[in-house]
């Protein structure tokens, strides 16, 4: 009998110690999702943030330098731009502006009126027109 109880009572122990181990791991754990919940939070709060401080300079910068001079900024910094323009549909080819630095006026208007040429022939055809080998895209933002 008594052997019976003292197996009983280790038997009792260790429950008892299985039980407060497991939640003592199952607190942990909580504790550290919960750390890294905040974490991510925090890193993707970051992030926000810095992207919009950078739009908000950028907004800035536009403003402050005008439109043609940030235009002239794109060109040069990016090798697939062929060149930039300010045109008002009201104006026409007419009142195209072109930025300094840009391709030559003459050269950037006989390209826009080649491609509405190609665009008015071609009303059904979605693809792209090929001049000299080269695909021609615009873009208007």
């Amino acid at each position: 009998m008594m052997l019976a109880l003292a197996a009983c009572s280790v038997a009792v122990v260790f429950h008892r110690l299985y039980s407060t181990a497991r939640d003592e791991i199952a607190a942990q754990s909580a504790a550290a999702v919960a750390q890294e919940k905040a974490r991510a939070v925090a890193l993707i709060s970051a992030y926000a943030d810095e992207v919009r401080r950078a739009t908000v300079a950028e907004l800035a910068g536009f403003h402050v330098d005008g439109l043609k001079h940030t235009l002239r900024r794109w060109d040069e910094a990016n090798e697939l731009v062929l060149g930039t323009f300010v045109w008002d549909p009201k104006d026409g080819i007419a009142g195209l502006s072109f930025p300094d630095g840009a391709l030559p006026a003459a050269e950037l208007q006989r390209w826009l009126t080649e491609l509405r040429e190609w665009r008015a022939a071609h009303l059904d055809d979605p693809a792209a027109p090929r001049a000299g080998g080269a695909t021609h895209r615009s873009a208007v933002y």
